[in-house]
């Protein structure tokens, strides 16, 4: 009896605790579950870039940074002046895509000349696009997205991470297609998902390339990191990978861009549920990215470095921790708090994904916005003189463009916007920012 009455009282005093006692062990036989040892984390030696895989990118009157152990670099043909591994674009080269030979021998189509100046010019950030292996109209809905991104004209996309659901060679299949459209390059990294059915992300690997590696745009440095070791949900980073980020944020550069999958830091209001996990918690932040953490904070304090990641679906914050700037951006994929809003009403910006990230970089200084597909249409018109673009922009702020018009040689003047660089088959381009409403743009041939 007395031994009843002991057993009763410890279970009044543990009840209270109960549910969260059975949160904790459920979340450790998930972490169990989903523990990823080592992942396969191919580097991108600096004597094989640039590849069709990562291709280089820049623009008329550029620069093109290549190993210094490079002696003779040639674009369609042509060699180029080079200096210690950087070569200096002409300022009359097309733009597009060019052959590149080093040393002789041919890299093919591997550099592509973006239609922009070396300081100002915009990139596009697209993330969590979770490609279906199946289901036509998922596929066709996503790829509208990448199109819509194509037509804005960005010098290249970076694609953040979980491009596939659970890495499937079907689901590669798929993403290819949705990005089959798009002129620019795309820098894919790899995200939890790819690990799911590919835990060390060989077939990520062989679909689309190595998972470190870093490209320039002129005097701008942008570095990819697979922050995938340990578990899936969670992300770090082991100490080679740690010594190579190092290594690769000491190279000079005006601004310089760690590009990850999995948050590295965010602040603590949001009201993420990983907030709550005492392990994830920092002083006035937390993050997702556990093992090497703070040796990779003391990297980025150092140089400076401004952070983009996507992985939470909804969020769509700039904001700043230990002087440090980070973008998050929310998904291409619609995601279960879209489903509650269309169901139940409630209002949360781009909770129904199909959305992404525009950065601009103009001498130095960066802004960025983020687009939700759905609130903006671009339709072209052919007409007998030219063409009629109607741009419906209904966010609540202007949209930079950077618009293709390729309707034969010819002179043409434009209604909006700025004509610039003109090609020798008639292509140009005209910068403009949308405004919010209706714009239209005539192009007329004169």
């Amino acid at each position: 009896m007395v031994m009843k009455n002991k057993l009763s009282q410890t279970w009044c005093n543990f009840k209270p605790f109960t549910g969260l006692i059975a949160f904790l062990i459920i979340l450790l036989l998930v972490m169990w579950v989903t523990y990823v040892p080592c992942p396969d984390l191919w580097y991108l030696a600096e004597n094989d870039f640039p590849c069709h895989q990562v291709p280089a990118v820049s623009c008329p009157g550029g620069t093109l940074r290549v190993s210094r152990t490079v002696s003779i670099l040639s674009i369609d043909g042509v060699a180029l002046r080079l200096e210690d591994g950087l070569a200096y674009l002409p300022e009359n080269i097309p733009a597009g895509w060019h052959e590149l030979e080093i040393d002789g021998r041919s890299r093919g189509k591997v550099l592509y000349v973006a239609p922009f100046s070396p300081d100002n010019f915009f990139w596009i950030w697209v993330s969590d696009i979770h490609m279906h292996p199946y289901g036509r109209k998922k596929v066709l809905e996503k790829k509208r997205v990448l199109d819509l991104v194509n037509e804005l004209g960005p010098a290249f996309v970076v694609s953040g991470g979980d491009q596939t659901d659970f890495g499937l060679e079907d689901e590669y299949r798929n993403y290819k297609e949705a990005i089959s459209g798009l002129e620019m390059p795309v820098y894919n990294i790899p995200g939890n998902h790819e690990t799911y059915t590919d835990a060390h992300l060989h077939r990520y690997l062989r679909e689309l390339g190595p998972a470190n590696y870093s490209f320039t745009f002129n005097d701008y440095l942008f570095v990819t990191a697979a922050a995938l070791h340990a578990y899936r949900s969670w992300g770090g980073l082991d100490g080679k990978q740690l010594a190579w980020l190092e290594n690769q944020f000491s190279r000079p550069a005006k601004l310089k861009f760690l590009l990850v999958h999995i948050p590295l830091a965010y602040y603590t209001p949001c009201g993420r549920e990983y907030a709550w996990i005492p392990w994830c918690r920092k002083d006035n932040y937390f993050t997702q990215i556990l093992e090497g953490h703070d040796k990779l904070m003391k990297i980025l304090r150092r140089e400076k470095v401004v952070t983009f990641f996507g992985h939470w679906h909804t969020f769509h914050e700039e904001f700043t921790v230990e002087n440090l700037r980070f973008f998050h951006t929310p998904s291409v994929t619609q995601n279960s708090k879209g489903v509650a809003e269309s169901l139940f009403g409630t209002q949360e910006p781009f909770a129904r994904g199909f959305s992404f990230r525009i950065v601009e970089v103009e001498n130095g200084r960066l802004k960025s916005i983020v687009v939700d597909q759905r609130k903006l249409l671009i339709q072209r018109e052919n007409m007998v003189n030219g063409q009629r673009i109607r741009i419906l922009n209904e966010h609540d702020y202007f949209i930079p463009m950077n618009l293709k018009i390729s309707l034969g040689k010819g002179e043409y003047k434009v209604s909006e916007g700025i004509k610039h660089h003109m090609q020798p088959d008639g292509t140009f381009w005209i910068w403009l920012e949308a405004k919010p409403g209706i714009t239209e743009v005539l192009v007329e041939r004169t």
